[in-house]
């Protein structure tokens, strides 16, 4: 195996490799499921899998020359495909490479070398739309040549979804290409937005679904891998929702983050538009940390819901919240907190689609309040 710290899907790695051992290995592949899970790292193993000079079993040996380059992504056959920036102009028929900046492709390099030994090294980038044509264009006029050592060909497609959303140009190359399967080259589409894929392209994959990981598994991976306390491992396999990707980021700034979360509470309570213009004004070069405080946020007033309906505390995730989840529930009798999160989400949206976050910040106290007060007295 090429890692030793994946969370192996064993359902669906085992189906991959009885695809290898009765030839049927098909044309195309669909990992789907959620963020954070492990897709693109089992498309890693299995090209390994495809890849290795000594396999075992049929799974990579990962002491062997193919196994070595793969760990240091330096194989010749496989080949990512991802959403990237486009800093230069580029014409039809270059590179998409070339629409990056040296420093841009230096960083590039770095991150998927980073993935090859960390299989929950998140390498997407949620500020770039679209898959480029140029990526699909490239692979088209490669596919007929022979691959090095005559062996399979594998193209790794991250963000699968952003071959078609906003645009469909690169699916449309794509689909030509499932349409006119070459030997031996096999396209592997991972993606967590199934339902932007176009069926013309789903339909022309064999579709694996990868489950959400358990809480027990990731609060395991943290102790095992991390050395994380049991308690701190506990609270964050309960907060991510099967991510492991994004419990990897919380644990590395768990301690700011908690104390972020604390105050944002206490002051959405207290209503101090003051405080809270002060509070956020540190975040506006740290746009993804108050992402992820609002998505803590959000799980908070998820909290809510459960403990307001059920006043049932097992089932609740911050239970070290659970005296400002019970002030909330007296303080704003009767509030849609459903309404509330909507609220909570919008903004996020917002933020992400790079509205000017000091407005943004400033609306989502304001809306939450407009919302607490109108249901405060019924």
């Amino acid at each position: 195996m090429i890692y030793n710290n994946l969370i192996l899907n064993n359902n669906i790695f085992n189906q991959l490799i009885k695809t290898i051992e009765s030839n049927t290995i098909p044309n195309a592949f669909l990992f789907y499921g959620n963020d954070g899970i492990g897709k693109v790292a089992h498309a890693i193993e299995f090209s390994a899998a495809l890849l290795c000079n000594n396999p075992h079993n049929n799974t990579a040996c990962s002491e062997c020359n193919s196994c070595k380059k793969i760990k240091t992504n330096q194989h010749e056959n496989i080949n990512f495909i991802l959403p990237l920036s486009r800093k230069k102009p580029i014409k039809k028929n270059d590179s998409v490479l070339k629409s990056l900046t040296q420093n841009e492709i230096e960083d590039l390099q770095k991150m998927l070398k980073e993935k090859s030994n960390n299989p929950y090294y998140n390498i997407k980038n949620n500020n770039v739309q679209s898959i480029s044509i140029n990526a699909i264009r490239e692979i088209r006029r490669g596919i007929s040549l022979s691959s090095f050592n005559n062996s399979w060909r594998i193209n790794i497609i991250v963000d699968a979804e952003k071959l078609c959303y906003p645009r469909q140009e690169a699916a449309n190359a794509l689909l030509k290409m499932l349409e006119e399967p070459h030997e031996k080259n096999l396209f592997i589409l991972c993606s967590s937005k199934i339902s932007q894929i176009l069926d013309t392209i789903s339909s022309r994959c064999l579709k694996l679904y990868f489950t959400k990981l358990s809480n027990e598994s990731i609060q395991n991976y943290l102790i095992n891998n991390h050395k994380t306390d049991l308690k701190k491992a506990e609270i964050i396999s309960n907060i991510v929702n099967g991510n492991m990707i994004l419990a990897n980021e919380i644990l590395k700034i768990y301690d700011t983050l908690l104390s972020d979360l604390a105050n944002t509470i206490d002051i959405i309570l207290k209503n101090n538009i003051n405080e809270w213009i002060s509070f956020t004004s540190k975040f506006p070069n740290k746009k993804y940390n108050f992402i992820l405080l609002i998505d803590l946020l959000e799980l908070f007033f998820s909290d809510i819901i459960i403990l307001s309906k059920t006043n049932e505390v097992n089932n609740i995730k911050f239970k070290n919240f659970i005296k400002y989840m019970n002030q909330y529930i007296s303080k704003y009798k009767n509030t849609d907190w459903d309404n509330c999160l909507k609220i909570i989400n919008n903004c996020k949206n917002n933020i992400n689609k790079n509205a000017y976050f000091a407005l943004s910040a400033i609306s989502l106290l304001f809306e939450l309040n407009k919302a607490f007060s109108n249901n405060r007295f019924l």
